[in-house]
């Protein structure tokens, strides 16, 4: 049980890190294309890292309880949660930090 909890967690991080990376991509693209988009989302990169982190982290927070419903460990659910905030929280502070302006 702890090593699936474990291989889950790392598997949770990449994944969260990468769409997170691909999500602020995503929006960056389409607040440039989109000037009606620039009405209700900043053009600034620390909002679009915010805006990109909450669809990422809000994706596990709508797909975990579903997982401890239907049968599964709450001990599992926890280390999920955690392992899509730690990847989405590291990725946005490498965006941040060593991302151009």
């Amino acid at each position: 049980m702890i090593g699936h909890i474990a291989e889950r967690f790392l598997i949770h991080f990449f994944c969260a890190a990468s769409l997170q990376i691909m999500v602020f991509f995503a929006l960056k693209y389409w607040v440039r294309r989109n000037a009606k988009v620039g009405r209700w989302v900043s053009f600034r990169k620390t909002h679009l890292l915010v805006v990109s982190a909450l669809i990422v982290t809000n994706l596990a927070a709508i797909r975990e309880p579903f997982d401890v419903f239907v049968g599964g460990f709450v001990l599992k659910s926890y280390f999920d949660f955690l392992s899509w905030y730690l990847g989405s929280g590291t990725s946005t502070w490498g965006l941040y930090r060593f991302g151009k302006e």
